[in-house]
């Protein structure tokens, strides 16, 4: 897989500059709504969601109830709902039809990382601490955590075929934790850069 530093895109293995630098300076969520024309979108500074009409390029709705910067926006099919992960230390779940807030979970610090598992009701959120959580949304309990960060996780991919769950932090590494145990099997560390993304790569179609 590829990973997002704070100078431009890297190969996990080789760790090197790939072509133009995307410098990611502000953390931001932007989404496409499946199905539809629509786009939500958040970002520091920014304490409202706000949905856009990808084609007309206008504001249809802001979505309000976070007091502070929200950082990650996530779409779950199976409900057709939309979550947010904030700075204010809470996940909100919404109604994009109606702009209703249908629940709200309070984490122990601020949500910096959203990613269903595919084909599930699990929600994994990351916080600032580096500290990774498994959040059931059907009981709308806390199932277990993830800790092996000592800084903030900025992004998490999901592998179903290995079973492995990916976290990128700004203490500069990468690590892959096994599904089933909820251990770290492997440890990309001392990269050069934080690690602000990340994006599988299937190389058999490069």
């Amino acid at each position: 897989f590829f990973f997002q530093a704070e100078d431009g895109i890297r190969d996990a293995q080789e760790s090197r500059g790939l072509g133009d630098v995307y410098k990611r300076q502000e953390y931001m969520g932007i989404i496409r709504i499946p199905g539809t024309d629509l786009a939500a979108y958040g970002g520091k500074g920014l304490n409202d969601i706000q949905i856009l009409n990808i084609h007309q390029l206008t504001t249809t709705k802001s979505l309000k109830g976070h007091t502070q910067s929200i950082w990650r926006l996530e779409w779950h099919t199976a409900s057709q709902s939309l979550w947010s992960g904030s700075e204010d230390k809470t996940i909100r779940k919404w109604d994009i039809k109606t702009g209703q807030c249908l629940l709200n979970v309070e984490a122990d610090d601020a949500v910096t990382s959203l990613k269903f598992i595919p084909k599930s009701d699990i929600l994994l959120y990351s916080l600032i601490s580096g500290v990774i959580v498994a959040y059931n949304t059907t009981s709308n309990k806390e199932m277990y955590t993830l800790e092996g960060h000592r800084q903030r996780v900025n992004d998490l991919e999901i592998d179903l075929d290995s079973k492995t769950i990916i976290s990128a932090s700004n203490d500069k590494s990468i690590l892959v934790w096994d599904m089933k145990t909820n251990q770290i099997i492997k440890k990309v560390e001392s990269l050069s850069h934080n690690v602000v993304g990340l994006e599988p790569v299937s190389y058999t179609h490069l």
